[in-house]
């Protein structure tokens, strides 16, 4: 037996066709790609043609159309954001820098007076040896 000649292949596909349904139903259309392939094939009209040609370069333009609003949206959400981040960064190293000079120098209660005796073994004095 061959896989569509079972007996249970053969009554589905009489089944199809009692009931009107689409002939070769268990061929998964082999049948009409035959026939198609052999020129077997309903032929379009001039007017038919010149309908489908028409209906086909209306949707391109209009998918060319929508392509085009859709990278100009894309490239100026990226403009805005590029923006965002350059204020960002800008906002955020000068917050980083405030903040390092004030852990850096103001962290410790201790007053200028007293820093300057702290590292004054550091200092060089002019005029003496």
């Amino acid at each position: 037996k061959k896989g569509n000649e079972g007996p249970r292949t053969v009554e589905v596909v009489k089944r199809a066709e009692k009931d009107g349904r689409r002939e070769g139903i268990m061929d998964n259309g082999a049948t009409a790609a035959a026939r198609y392939k052999a020129g077997d094939r309903p032929k379009m009209t001039a007017e038919e043609r010149a309908k489908r040609l028409a209906e086909m370069q209306e949707d391109a333009a209009r998918n060319e159309s929508r392509r085009t609003k859709e990278v100009a949206q894309m490239l100026s959400k990226e403009d805005a954001k590029d923006k965002e981040d350059t204020r960002r960064t800008a906002e955020d190293d000068e917050a980083f820098t405030r903040k390092m000079n004030t852990e850096t120098f103001m962290a410790s209660a201790t007053s200028m007076e007293g820093r300057l005796s702290a590292r004054k073994h550091y200092r060089e004095r002019p005029g003496g040896d």
